[in-house]
């Protein structure tokens, strides 16, 4: 048996909250605008982060 199929997949933190905000919208107790916000917003801080980290950026500012 390979034993890739074994191990348990390991979720980065982003991916756990977006799971939970699916999780969210299944059981209809969230609208799914509120949801779709959600998500927009944490792709939105995700965006973000990876701007400040650009290493063209870096070089600019020295």
């Amino acid at each position: 048996m390979n034993s890739t199929a074994t191990t348990k997949r390991k979720f980065s933190p982003d991916r756990q909250s977006n799971l939970m905000l699916y999780d969210l919208l299944a059981t209809g107790l969230v609208p799914e605008a509120l949801v779709r916000a959600g998500i927009k917003t944490m792709l939105g801080k995700k965006l973000q982060e990876l701007r400040e980290d650009d290493p063209c950026k870096q070089l600019e500012n020295t």
